[in-house]
């Protein structure tokens, strides 16, 4: 399975001290995609993601959007390429997310990351807790999506 992260969830994991939650996830074998475009707006900002277990890529064939950046363009582009069932897109922009939803791939916001990662057993409970308060500081999310990734969490069935 590929991840292609977009530059809200690396901002947000980057903020919270928990960009090691991507890099276990590397070394479980699960393919870590950071957008060209992504890893260019980071850098712009001053905020380096180059880590070895991350690959950092260009589609092959460029789309645009009307109502999107580059990063977000770029990471729809890239699960097109691979395919819906080999690729999982990660953002919180709620019209990226819709419109990769339209071309039939799926996604997940940070939180949804993270319920995943404890329910994989990559992160504990406790520490999937912890790590949606921190990472909340650091996206829009509302209390309703909140609340259900905690309940999620603490019934044991993300």
């Amino acid at each position: 399975m590929k991840l292609v992260v977009d530059s809200s969830t690396l901002i947000a994991l980057l903020n919270a001290d928990a960009l090691y939650l991507l890099e276990r996830l590397a070394q479980r074998g699960v393919e870590i995609i950071i957008p060209n475009a992504v890893s260019q707006e980071l850098a712009g900002a001053g905020r380096n993601i180059h880590n070895p277990n991350f690959t950092v890529v260009s589609p092959t064939s460029s789309i645009s959007f009307a109502s999107l950046g580059p990063g977000e363009a770029e990471a729809i582009a890239l699960c097109l390429e691979y395919g819906p069932e080999n690729a999982l897109l990660i953002t919180d922009d709620k019209a990226a997310r819709k419109k990769a939803r339209r071309l039939g791939i799926k996604t997940t916001g940070t939180l949804g990351l993270v319920v995943q990662a404890a329910k994989h057993r990559i992160i504990n409970t406790d520490e999937a807790l912890k790590l949606i308060k921190k990472v909340k500081k650091y996206i829009w999310v509302t209390d309703d999506v909140e609340k259900e990734a905690i309940e999620k969490l603490k019934r044991g069935d993300p």
